[in-house]
């Protein structure tokens, strides 16, 4: 992992503009830019409440995709798991399990989080995976809360607390 950069962009465009990518975005596409996209995702600054990592196969140092972290509040001490994508071609790799792992170990350890918390449409069951796995337990389903793609989605509430956390799988870093 490491922190996007704005040669990044075009890669992370190209990502979200997948149309398998697409279709479990929330805001959709269809206002995306590079320009857009890069003022979204450039904003990570010592002392913000905004992480956006990129993803980076170990070998070839190829982008796979991204991770970002909003919302992390200093005095309730947790965070939003905003969006983890990882390109299709690599789904079902555990690129995703990896990376989600290191960004939650990072912040429950280095940023001491109590509570990570997430979303995901609800036929997205690559993220339901990663999220059981990761000992994050169904807060609830949102019905038909979001309008894209033409038609109104519902998503599902996620949330692991630190206690929780699969730290076998994972392990302290």
């Amino acid at each position: 992992l490491k922190l996007l950069e704005q040669q990044d962009m075009q890669d992370v465009f190209d990502l979200l503009s997948e149309p398998e990518v697409s279709r479990y975005l929330f805001q959709g596409t269809s206002e995306m830019t590079v320009s857009n996209v890069s003022g979204m995702l450039i904003q990570t600054k010592p002392g913000t409440q905004y992480m956006a990592m990129g993803i980076y196969e170990n070998d070839s140092g190829g982008f796979l995709g991204m991770i970002v972290i909003n919302n992390i509040h200093p005095v309730n001490r947790d965070a939003c798991l905003r969006y983890l994508v990882i390109k299709p071609e690599v789904w079902k790799e555990g690129h995703g399990l990896e990376a989600g792992g290191y960004m939650i170990n990072h912040l429950f350890l280095e940023k001491n989080i109590r509570r990570i918390y997430a979303s995901a449409i609800v036929d997205n069951v690559v993220m339901d995976d990663i999220f059981k796995k990761g000992g994050f337990r169904h807060e609830g389903t949102e019905k038909k809360c979001a309008f894209f793609d033409g038609k109104w989605a519902s998503k599902k509430h996620w949330a692991v607390l630190k206690k929780e956390f699969n730290w076998e799988l994972f392990g302290e870093r």
